[in-house]
């Protein structure tokens, strides 16, 4: 039987339009990362938190230190074309990463899709709300 190749998990969410941006929470610890804009919720980060991707500016809004390390040791011009699933796992991220990718509308002047992903790690351990060392 062959082994099947591990790989980031990825999972796509598309929220009706006019929802607005997303209110994502981890979901290893439950803590709020993006905020609530209605409620006036200030994004924070976690230690699972990997990055974050904003769709918008096509550029990360949030990279962890070992996420960094991992895409500076990378050429991206060479995993230009590949897909976000793709890329992670170039980046070394197997099964224990999930990336979220979340597309959301919003209306007004502006009217537009935006899709951004969100990059948790299942592997880092917690103990009371803290990093385990």
């Amino acid at each position: 039987m062959a082994k099947k190749a591990v790989q980031p998990q990825f999972v796509e969410i598309e929220q009706p339009f006019e929802n607005g941006p997303p209110a994502v929470h981890c979901p290893v610890c439950g803590k709020s990362i993006a905020g609530d804009r209605k409620e006036r919720v200030k994004p924070s980060h976690c230690c699972h938190l990997v990055f974050i991707f904003d769709g918008g500016t096509g550029g990360f809004g949030y990279m962890s230190a070992d996420f960094r390390k991992r895409v500076d040791s990378m050429d991206l011009d060479k995993h230009q074309d590949d897909s976000f699933q793709e890329f992670l796992k170039n980046a070394g991220y197997g099964n224990q990463l999930l990336a979220m990718q979340i597309t959301y509308g919003i209306s007004g002047r502006n009217a537009a899709w935006h899709t951004d992903v969100y990059g948790f790690d299942f592997s880092v351990p917690v103990k009371d709300g803290k990093k385990k060392k």
